[in-house]
């Protein structure tokens, strides 16, 4: 049974509306960013699927969540978006930005069911690409990837290609057994996170030089298809 909009206010505490994409204002402080390539991923999918994931706002218009889906409607030339009004206190807000990221980022892929329901895409000449995954890493999944090595080794994705979690580690490092090549604060979490090591530069040209090869954008996608490429 369909909900009225003061049934759905009252049970949940949030407005649906539509509101004027230049009344909308994005978070300052958004430590979320976005890259011009999954901005067009994200027009795409719009366009694909229709605006069915709204862009949280609070009373006053601002965004809290679905920064990326309101610039890639300006990207579409939208005029109108839809949209959730939600009341909560500054802090819980300020909370709820990083979380809604966060916790995402905490998701896995079952890439057995992953290959599956792709290949079952690729009959129905459903264009791949407008799901998020570029070729040359799809190619991968479809090739039957080991499952006890691409189930801890690829976890989602943030903008920038960098992986949530699992990865602060080499593969045979512990807590008993650091790593002597890298500082205990971890440089390849600086690498994946923070970018400021002085071994960025090096690790940034030989992606850049491997996404060339490979035909990727996505450093995690390229670091991905470079160590299946060996393990295989």
């Amino acid at each position: 049974m369909k909900k009225s909009q003061t049934e759905f206010e009252q049970e949940f505490g949030l407005v649906a509306l539509t509101v004027d994409v230049d009344k909308l204002i994005p978070y300052a402080r958004n430590s979320r960013t976005h890259s011009d390539t999954q901005i067009a991923e994200i027009a795409a999918s719009i366009k694909e699927f229709g605006f069915v994931n709204p862009i949280i706002i609070d009373d006053d218009y601002n965004v809290k969540a679905g920064h990326g889906r309101l610039l890639a409607a300006r990207k579409l030339g939208m005029k109108r978006v839809p949209c959730l009004k939600g009341s909560m206190t500054e802090t819980q807000w300020k909370a709820y930005v990083i979380a809604d990221n966060r916790i995402a980022e905490k998701a896995t892929w079952d890439w057995s069911m992953l290959q599956t329901e792709v290949q079952e895409l690729m009959q129905a000449d459903f264009e791949i690409p407008i799901i998020g995954f570029e070729e040359a890493l799809f190619q991968q999944v479809l090739a039957q990837v080991p499952t006890e090595f691409v189930g801890d080794a690829h976890e989602e994705r943030d903008d920038h290609g960098r992986e949530s979690k699992e990865q602060d580690k080499g593969p045979e490092e512990t807590e008993d057994e650091p790593n002597p090549t890298r500082p205990e604060t971890s440089a390849f979490k600086q690498v994946q996170l923070l970018y400021t090591m002085p071994e960025y530069e090096r690790f940034k040209h030989a992606c850049d030089e491997a996404a060339k090869e490979l035909g990727l954008t996505n450093v995690t996608d390229v670091v991905f298809a470079k160590v299946v490429g060996e393990c295989r």
